[in-house]
């Protein structure tokens, strides 16, 4: 896998800017957004001071002033790739975000280096369109995905790839409240690809339209909780749990807990598994909800997990052509997904 860097991106149309950078120095109380530490917009210089006012023109600059407890937005527009090099601490994240009442985007790769602990990234669009990687990769600890849109429109690499053995074994990463969809362009590329990871969190999130797997947990994902979530219409399975051998070692996915969650309408199964190597202990499907997945809601042999308490139903979706996953009244797969009660 590459690193990010500059690459040749097809030219999309920038977004309009909404609203004025003046016009959002004081946010409003009640909505609980923090002020904005750093900013830039389409309109800024990496020269002026990063201010509302006065504010730079890159998110790169922005982020690479950022100190723990600091908050860079990201005026609405378009913007190339972001790597995040320096983080937080416990109770000073560093958060980069779209400016209040704004909706930015980042066009290219986002990337959290393993250098970048304690990191959140929220209420932006990431397009990965044209780069040829994983879209969004997180090497750090501790770092938070939270109400992002992204995708690559089909164009290669997964939506969101958490740790890596060469470039950083992700601890404790929360991806939440996110749309997933049309990243990849086989079956390789997923809508999450949880490589080398530790106690991650994926809840609440719409995963839909991936050529490989909605979450592949391979081969080193241990103890992520995956609650909430609604996966569909992947080319192959919602949700893959496996493991394989690793510079002469058996490396699995270990006690994940996969619960809550609508899988409907994949080509395969809507949870799966395979081991190159022995297989994973501890792994838990339990309330979920299934329904349409080609070739049952479980693979036939069940190892390396336990399923139980689930239900085959029809989700009864809103308007699925159009990505939205609302369930009408009378679903039979009310209480999962992300309007379930979460623990």
């Amino acid at each position: 896998m590459r690193r990010p860097g500059i690459h040749t991106l097809t030219l999309l149309a920038i977004l309009p800017l909404i609203g004025s950078a003046a016009g959002l120095a004081q946010p409003n109380a009640s909505s609980r957004v923090p002020l904005c530490t750093r900013a830039a917009a389409p309109n800024g210089s990496d020269q002026a001071g990063g201010t509302l006012r006065r504010p730079f023109r890159t998110a790169d600059r922005v982020v690479s002033v950022l100190r723990p407890g600091d908050v860079g937005c990201l005026v609405g527009g378009v913007y190339e790739d972001v790597a995040i090099r320096r983080g937080g601490r416990p109770g000073q994240r560093i958060t980069l975000r779209s400016a209040p009442g704004t909706r930015a985007t980042i066009r290219g790769i986002l990337e959290i280096a393993d250098s970048a602990d304690y990191v959140t990234v929220s209420d932006v669009n990431v397009d990965g369109s044209g780069s040829g990687q994983q879209t969004i990769q997180v090497w750090g600890d501790f770092a938070t995905i939270r109400r992002l849109n992204v995708t690559n429109r089909g164009q290669g690499g997964s939506c969101v790839h958490l740790g890596s053995r060469d470039y950083g074994t992700a601890v404790a990463p929360r991806v939440e409240r996110s749309r997933l969809h049309d990243c990849g362009d086989d079956r390789f590329d997923h809508g999450i690809y949880a490589d080398s990871s530790r106690n991650a969190v994926i809840v609440r999130n719409y995963v839909y339209s991936i050529p490989g797997w909605g979450l592949h947990l391979y081969k080193d994902a241990d103890n992520t909780r995956v609650e909430g979530n609604i996966f569909d219409g992947e080319r192959e399975s919602g949700i893959l749990i496996a493991g394989d051998e690793s510079d002469g070692r058996c490396l699995t996915s270990d006690d994940n807990v996969i619960r809550r969650n609508i899988l409907t309408f994949s080509a395969k199964h809507g949870v799966d598994e395979w081991w190159g190597c022995a297989p994973g202990k501890g792994n838990l499907a339990v309330n979920n909800c299934l329904w349409g997945n080609r070739s049952g809601p479980f693979d036939s042999e069940f190892e390396g997990y336990v399923a139980r308490g689930n239900r085959i139903a029809n989700p009864r979706f809103v308007d699925r052509a159009k990505g939205d996953f609302r369930l009408r009244r009378g679903s039979g797969c009310a209480g999962t997904g992300p309007a379930a009660r979460l623990r």
